[in-house]
């Protein structure tokens, strides 16, 4: 679980700075390729919330530690303020938008890149504040056959 937290956090860390490359050129806003990696980041982003909205909060909000548990449920208000914030800045920045105003998208898009990136920041944190808990660490079992010595 949290392998997979940190992997998609990677790819979307990735993402961002592809996008921020193009935001920072001098020139010409590249739209096309930009709005290829918009796509790929709210993709990314969807995949991400999902994930830990079905599989780790409900986890660790079952525990039975209730440090992990009240971590957990700041944990998912932060992730859905974060979700908030992000559709606004995609409704608000159409394509259209984005090609009319291009000085100002740029803007908006780093700043919108800054507070994904303290987003993901806090959340790892979070994540490691949680894997210090003894209630939070998964306990080994061996496979089903070595248990049951065959």
């Amino acid at each position: 679980m949290l392998r997979t937290i940190r992997r998609q956090q990677d790819d979307m860390r990735s993402t961002l700075k592809a996008a921020e490359a193009i935001l920072i050129r001098s020139g010409d806003l590249e739209t096309v390729e930009l709005g290829q990696i918009r796509w790929q980041l709210a993709l990314q982003l969807k995949t991400y919330t999902e994930f830990k909205h079905q599989t780790v909060f409900p986890t660790l909000l079952q525990s039975s530690d209730p440090v992990v548990r009240e971590l957990s449920m700041r944990m998912r208000g932060r992730c859905d303020a974060m979700g908030v914030l992000y559709k606004a800045y995609l409704a608000d920045w159409s394509v259209v938008r984005v090609f009319e105003q291009k000085a100002k998208y740029r803007v908006a898009a780093l700043e919108m890149i800054g507070r994904l990136r303290q987003h993901f920041e806090r959340e790892q944190a979070d994540v490691v504040r949680l894997t210090e808990r003894p209630e939070a660490k998964p306990v080994y079992l061996p496979p089903r056959a070595a248990r049951s010595g065959f």
